[in-house]
């Protein structure tokens, strides 16, 4: 069984890092306007404030 699973593998001609062409406008687009919007700038600092906070808080019930 596993070299029928090998000989399968064989034949599989399926491009595994499939990069579309819009990918690579996007990315191209990326590279010659560097700038960010102010709606990037808002998402960038959100997310930076949601991985850089504190975790050991402690629940206050009182």
């Amino acid at each position: 069984m596993k070299w029928l699973t090998r000989l399968l593998y064989c034949f599989d001609r399926k491009e595994r890092a499939f990069v579309s062409e819009a990918d690579r406008l996007l990315q191209q687009f990326d590279q010659t306007h560097p700038q960010k919007s102010a709606s990037q700038q808002a998402e960038i600092a959100k997310h930076t404030r949601i991985f850089n906070r504190k975790l050991d808080r402690r629940i206050n019930w009182s």
